[in-house]
Order: structure tokens, then sequence, then C-alpha cells
């Protein structure tokens, strides 16, 4: 299951007219949802043996730098964090980074 998730989640999202554009978060979801159908297209044909436990997790984080945004897509049982310096003004010596999670568990 996660070799056809990874080879095929980047490649329809990056595929996608509307990658890097102004409606990412929608170009995000439906390649979310069409990774799924080929999951489970390859699990009706035998490819696949899903029903026995068999997953897998993906978190996909655009920066959308013009809107100063992070968008996250993410299905699994796992978590995303990401370190971030406390404070807006950037970094200082001694700063230390804080854990910020940005997805929660599909469980």
């Amino acid at each position: 299951i996660s070799d056809i998730g990874k080879e095929a989640l980047p490649r329809l999202l990056m595929q996608d007219p509307r990658f890097r554009q102004s409606d990412m978060t929608v170009a995000m979801m439906d390649s979310f949802r069409t990774t799924q159908d080929l999951l489970a297209t390859a699990d009706r044909y035998g490819q696949v043996k899903a029903a026995f436990g068999g997953g897998t997790t993906a978190t996909v984080v655009y920066h959308d730098h013009r809107q100063g945004l992070l968008k996250v897509a993410h299905v699994g049982d796992s978590s995303a964090v990401i370190g971030r310096f406390p404070g807006n003004a950037g970094s200082t010596p001694g700063d230390r980074l804080q854990a910020v999670q940005l997805t929660r568990d599909h469980k």
C-alpha cells in the first residue's frame, strides 16, 4: 500500500494544474482522494492486501510564501510536527525550538 501511495500522491499533486496556485488546498484534497481511489482499486484487483492490516500514512505540507501560511493535508495514524522558535523575530543564540503539532492521528 505504501509503495503505491508514495509514488502516486506526489505525482498527482505536482501534475495537478492547480499546483502552486490559489486553490492549492483543493488540489491537495483531490490528490489524496484520487490516491485513495487508486489504493481501493488495487485492493479490489488483489494487487495489495489492504484488508490484512496493511496501511500507510501520508502528510503533505505546502508553504505558501505569498500568504505566509502552511497548508497541511494528512491521513494516517502518525503525527506530523514542526519546530518553531518562540517569538516572531527569528532565533537568537540559546533559543530552543518548540514542537508544534500539525496533524492529529486518524485512529
